[in-house]
């Protein structure tokens, strides 16, 4: 038993190596490739990347609630995420998505995520345009978290 638990911890160490590895090369790349160092778009992907962050990690710990089981979770999970990929640009581009459908696709946080990323990187957004997308993205992360916790200590009540 413990032999499985040892390489169980080990894949997990290695995969957390590999991450924050691949993390940190990737920013000391971003930072080289602008000799001033911390540049504007730097700050604004930065940005769009840690409100994305926060509205996805509130959103998971909602769904996480939402079964009993770690199966019915993951289930829902894969639903929830899968309806606002389609709906939010994440399959289809929403340009060529039908005019009713980009309005529906609003609710969905993927896209505001594309929105800011592709704020960030190449649509050169000011900061009062990356507002919009960032708030919207932490807005959201923090009532999905705040719902997940209530409904945890609900439970934990009753």
């Amino acid at each position: 038993m413990n032999i499985y638990f040892d390489q169980y911890k080990s894949n997990k160490l290695d995969s957390v190596r590999v991450t924050t590895g691949s993390f940190d090369i990737d920013m000391k790349l971003m930072l080289n490739r602008h000799s001033q160092g911390l540049t504007p778009a730097f700050l604004m992907i930065a940005m769009a990347v840690t409100a994305s962050a926060v509205a996805f990690t509130g959103i998971m710990v909602l769904l996480s609630v939402l079964g009993k089981t770690e199966r019915a979770v993951g289930g829902v999970g894969w639903l929830v995420l899968l309806v606002m990929s389609m709906i939010g640009g994440g399959m289809v581009p929403l340009i060529f998505m039908p005019e009713w459908m980009q309005r529906i696709g609003a609710v969905s946080p993927i896209k505001w995520a594309i929105i800011s990323l592709e704020g960030a990187l190449w649509r050169n957004f000011s900061l009062q345009e990356m507002l919009l997308p960032c708030n919207i993205l932490v807005c959201t992360g923090v009532i999905t978290f705040l719902l997940g916790v209530v409904i945890i200590r609900k439970r934990e009540l009753s």
